[in-house]
């Protein structure tokens, strides 16, 4: 029931390819806030705007990974595909690392007027 619903059946539509575009947007908007914090002075409310932005782009993000694992266990061991699909795996959890780290950094820095270089440097590189 769980796996069904993970993997979009009640909706007719896998549910990974659609919620992939959540995290991205949202993993994007913080870091342009980010930016931004640089930009302008006294930007407090860009910093939080950047926090609650990752917050729920890595909640959506905690979902997209059960629905994408979810999707994985339905491909065979000897499938082409696999191995691609391992990498991409692989890739999306270091970046979802990355954003986790970031956000333990930022919770106690969060009225800040500008983001600090070491969470600005997670930022970009899990977005890279």
């Amino acid at each position: 029931m769980l796996k069904a619903l993970l993997q979009g059946k009640p909706f007719g539509h896998p549910l990974h390819p659609a919620l992939v575009h959540f995290p991205i947007g949202l993993f994007v908007l913080s870091l342009v806030l980010d930016l931004a914090s640089y930009v302008w002075d006294n930007s407090t409310s860009l910093i939080r705007g950047s926090f609650y932005a990752m917050v729920t782009g890595f909640g959506v993000g905690l979902l997209t990974v059960l629905a994408g694992l979810a999707d994985r266990s339905d491909l065979r061991l000897d499938h082409p595909a696999r191995k691609t699909v391992n990498l991409h795996m692989t890739l999306n959890l270091i970046a979802m690392g990355l954003y986790g780290v970031n956000l333990f950094l930022r919770i106690r820095q969060i009225d800040l007027n500008t983001t600090p270089w070491i969470v600005l440097l997670l930022s970009l590189s899990g977005w890279g």
